[in-house]
């Protein structure tokens, strides 16, 4: 018995002398059992494969970052440089931009300094060339009428009684034959009723001017030349004749009479003449009648 004993205590110090200090190695532990088995010895082969395989799990999973950073940092690259290629793009979109801004900006001032000068210019023109010949249609128009200054007004006065008494003005004031009148033939006669401030004279005092309307030229001139040739009279203002004219010129030449009035009383001759749709005034010293009729500048 004693011997048995000396030698499971002899094999136990065998044991503990492979197993230094008698407790762990690597974090293994070493126990004897009652039968002398080393059982330390398993269990730590068996933690040794579990951190085999820890280590491996660990290496794919770093792999497995490494790779998917890789693929996210290859995926930045390429936004990076699809948004470097946008901003490229960009900033030719913005140099076009600037280039058409300042073309637009040239045809801007090109239209404000050329073009619209340019189309009021011609705007204009065609303004004074339609109300050209709107005037001249108009003189036309108006060549068969007279009108007459300073006839007699009666309240209730009717076409008839008017006619008969511009007849009657014809032999008295313009020195008509009695035979010519009975050939004039009216196609109408009628008084225009005149606003205060209008006129030939420009007062509102006398009698509304009469318009006839003669049915040849022939009657029309024949008036303006008895008026020419008829003698003064010194008891009173006789009847005047003027040709219809458009209502500008006939504000022009209501101003010339005016000024023909002056140039009278300073001793000149005058005659108011209508060339194309000009309106002249002409004088000369009334002791030259042989001498060249001279133009009045309405501007004067």
């Amino acid at each position: 018995m004693e011997t048995r004993s000396s030698k499971t205590t002899q094999k136990g110090t065998i044991l503990q002398h492979f197993a230094p200090n008698n407790t762990t190695n690597t974090g293994n532990t070493c126990t004897i059992d009652s039968n002398g088995t080393a059982q330390g010895v398993m269990a730590g082969n068996m933690n040794n494969e579990q951190a085999a395989v820890s280590n491996s799990e660990l290496k794919d999973i770093m792999l497995r970052m490494e790779s998917n950073l890789t693929k996210r940092m290859d995926d930045l690259q390429k936004e990076m440089s699809d948004m470097n290629k946008k901003v490229e793009e960009n900033k030719s979109d913005i140099t076009d931009l600037k280039t058409s801004v300042e073309n637009n900006a040239d045809e801007v001032h090109d239209i404000v300094n050329n073009v619209i000068p340019q189309l009021k210019k011609t705007h204009e023109e065609f303004v004074a060339k339609l109300d050209k010949e709107n005037k001249l249609k108009e003189l036309h128009d108006r060549k068969m009428n007279l009108l007459f200054y300073g006839v007699p007004q009666n309240p209730g006065e009717t076409v008839e009684e008017l006619g008969d008494k511009m007849r009657d003005i014809f032999r008295t004031d313009f020195g008509v034959s009695e035979e010519q009148i009975d050939y004039i033939y009216f196609v109408a006669v009628h008084r225009i009723p005149r606003k205060h401030g209008e006129g030939e004279d420009n007062r509102s005092h006398q009698p509304d001017p009469v318009i006839i309307r003669f049915g040849s030229m022939f009657d029309r001139d024949g008036i303006l030349l008895q008026q020419r040739i008829r003698p003064f009279f010194k008891d009173r203002k006789p009847v005047m004749a003027y040709t219809d004219l458009p209502r500008s010129m006939k504000q022009d030449r209501g101003k010339l009479v005016q000024h023909g009035k002056t140039l009278r009383r300073e001793g000149n001759l005058t005659r108011i003449r209508t060339i194309g749709l000009d309106v002249i005034l002409e004088f000369k010293d009334k002791g030259n009648r042989r001498g060249d009729w001279k133009r009045f500048n309405l501007n004067n």
